[in-house]
């Protein structure tokens, strides 16, 4: 081929290179820029009807169908430890259409378990809802009306005591672990799907305490007892119940913060779509009401505070799990 003719043809499959990667990039771009959503968004919540965690989904879902004209449906999928519902939410495609209303624990759960079949942190963190401290609860006629005589109910009762939890492997969990390795007492610990089962078993009298989230707690007086809060400050709400830095326990402030997240690999487009939405229902004045009612103190709405927020929650449970002296469980 002489010289002449090579180039032209170099010339040639240059101009169709890029002519096929400018059509490329316009139906990348097109793709992007497709509407969202055009059908039901569902949003999946591992607990049961009723609690905190389905009330703020609830709210949110009506939120973002007005603001997107379609539906927004709360699918409730409790057990294994919160797990099931956000294995779903981990293998479902990334197209923004299976959103997860999950709480901090959320990104921690294989620091725990290590044989989930889904990466925790793999999730996409969108937004932050709220945060709370949770109360230390009581059946109504356990003999202690303060943290104090509570450890020493519980050193009488010589581990017969018995514990509340939603699922092994929880913030709260790991705490009342320490929390009993730092007062020298143990508890005979029991796995519920949802707040609303825990509660009811304080006020038969079936359980002896637990911990859970204040609103709720708050709800069920006097049919159960709040011994303390696990906020650093009391709560407006409810200011007469101490914290328990007040009741002689210290460094033992921690809570509950809520998440939307997405699967893994959602793109940046959509992303900030979703995020944007959702941020601004959050930021409506009737949502300020809704937390309040649910004792809820507002997140930072940012998106960067999402994924910064849920990087700290797994490095702070790393550090109470070593604390804890708890075995990750397979």
């Amino acid at each position: 081929m002489r010289l002449g003719s090579m180039i032209q043809f170099s010339r040639q499959g240059a101009r169709v290179a890029a002519i096929l990667a400018s059509v490329a990039i316009a139906a990348t771009a097109a793709h992007a820029q497709d509407p969202f959503p055009t059908r039901a968004v569902k949003i999946v919540v591992s607990a049961p009807p009723g609690g905190q965690t389905d009330s703020l989904a609830r709210f949110l879902g009506d939120g973002l169908s007005k603001r997107w004209g379609q539906p927004v449906v709360v699918e409730n999928i409790p057990g294994a430890g919160q797990t099931i519902g956000t294995a779903k939410v981990a293998h479902s495609p990334p197209d923004g259409y299976t959103l997860h209303l999950a709480m901090h624990a959320t990104f921690t759960r294989k620091l725990y378990y290590t044989s989930l079949n889904y990466e925790p942190t793999a999730l996409t963190p969108l937004l932050q809802l709220g945060e709370a401290g949770y109360a230390l609860v009581a059946r109504p006629d356990l003999p202690a009306k303060d943290v104090r005589e509570l450890i020493a109910y519980a050193k009488q009762q010589e581990g017969r005591t018995s514990l509340g939890l939603l699922g092994m492997g929880g913030d709260s969990h790991v705490r009342m672990v320490i929390f009993g390795l730092r007062n020298g007492i143990k508890f005979t610990q029991a796995a519920y799907k949802g707040e609303s089962d825990i509660l009811n078993a304080l006020a038969g009298s079936h359980l002896d305490i637990a911990m859970v989230s204040l609103s709720s707690a708050l709800a069920l007086v006097p049919k159960v007892k709040i011994i303390a809060i696990t906020s650093a400050e009391r709560n407006p709400a409810a200011k007469d119940l101490p914290t328990f830095a007040e009741s002689g326990v210290q460094d033992f402030s921690f809570g509950i913060r809520y998440f939307l997240v997405g699967p893994p690999d959602m793109n940046q487009a959509l992303q900030k779509k979703i995020h944007e939405d959702a941020a601004a229902v959050m930021a409506a004045p009737d949502a300020a009401a809704m937390l309040a009612r649910l004792q809820l103190t507002p997140s930072d709405r940012s998106l960067d505070a999402a994924r910064k927020g849920a990087a700290a929650e797994v490095e702070s449970f790393r550090r109470i799990m070593a604390e804890s002296k708890l075995e990750p469980q397979r």
